[in-house]
């Protein structure tokens, strides 16, 4: 039940709406996932992170990966939690809840919260090659550095955005378990 109506919260207008501002506002991929999702949310999407696609094409650095989102869901029940990835860049996840039950989670993220330091890079880039991860030494760098850094403040703010739409979230899917309920066969 709770991933139908993830799937329908997905496909609603309002989503799709919020989805198009949040991403031109905040230049972030954001997602709906259900609870029990075991996929990359922002793989393949507009404004995934170059330097986490890159990740993702391997499967030790996707399996890397899945434990962050899965670290999310583990520790963002009740609230919003930011989990940092063994590479040294967040994600964000935002419980989303219909009355008490969790149906899911909000996300965003594939970014710096502080500045990336050379050392981070180079014990990152070290990581990654023991993960089979190959590219252009430059590439790599110049993905890695161009990630998205997000102040305390635009972190906070980004965190309270998703999290009244959340609320917002809850409610729609009330209103459609009731629309359901209520529907003639």
């Amino acid at each position: 039940m709770a991933k139908q109506l993830i799937e329908a919260l997905a496909g609603s207008k309002i989503y799709q709406d919020y989805e198009s501002a949040f991403r031109a506002m905040t230049g972030l991929p954001v997602a709906l996932r259900s609870v029990e999702s075991w996929q990359l949310p922002h793989h393949g999407k507009r404004f995934e992170n170059p330097f986490c696609g890159l990740l993702s094409q391997k499967s030790r650095a996707c399996a890397a990966c899945l434990q962050t989102q899965q670290q999310l869901s583990e520790t963002a029940t009740l609230e919003p939690k930011t989990v940092t990835c063994q590479a040294g860049l967040s994600d964000i996840a935002v419980p989303v809840r219909m009355g008490d039950q969790l149906i899911g989670f909000l996300t965003t993220g594939q970014i710096f919260c502080r500045k990336p330091t050379e050392a981070q890079f180079n014990r990152t880039a070290k990581l990654i090659a023991e993960w089979g991860v190959r590219s252009n030494p430059d590439d790599l760098r110049k993905m890695y550095f161009d990630t998205r850094v997000l102040s305390a403040r635009q972190h906070e703010s980004v965190v309270k955005l998703l999290a009244i739409f959340a609320e917002h979230l809850s409610m729609v899917s009330n209103q459609i378990v009731l629309r359901e309920q209520n529907a003639e066969p």
